[in-house]
């Protein structure tokens, strides 16, 4: 199990996330290799698992998603975790969590 940064063609959002324009925004992430590296995957085996967005410049925790299969097992913690210390290594003391609603 490994966490990272995604290649320029992963696909790490949820099918119900990407209405509302959001495809293209993340597509958009994911093609920057400056934008990228605030993405972070949770990776086993070759399979997603789940991954963590921030915003190193503003101090945000934008995103963080997790296979429902995996809840429970501390894999969500490791992901919170590595988001926060990104974000500390950054300079940052104190984050906001982004929170959407999903209809």
């Amino acid at each position: 199990m490994a966490v990272g940064v995604p290649g320029p063609a992963a696909r790490v959002v949820p099918a119900r996330s990407l209405g509302r324009g959001r495809a293209a925004r993340w597509q958009r992430i994911l093609a920057d290799p400056v934008n990228r590296r605030d993405v972070l995957v949770l990776v086993e085996d070759g399979s997603l698992l789940g991954f963590t967005a921030v915003d190193r410049e503003r101090g945000e925790l934008r995103a963080i998603y997790l296979e429902p299969a995996r809840w429970g097992t501390g894999l969500g913690r490791l992901l919170l975790d590595t988001a926060v210390a990104a974000l500390r290594d950054s300079g940052h003391r104190e984050a906001t969590l982004w929170c959407a609603r999903l209809e």
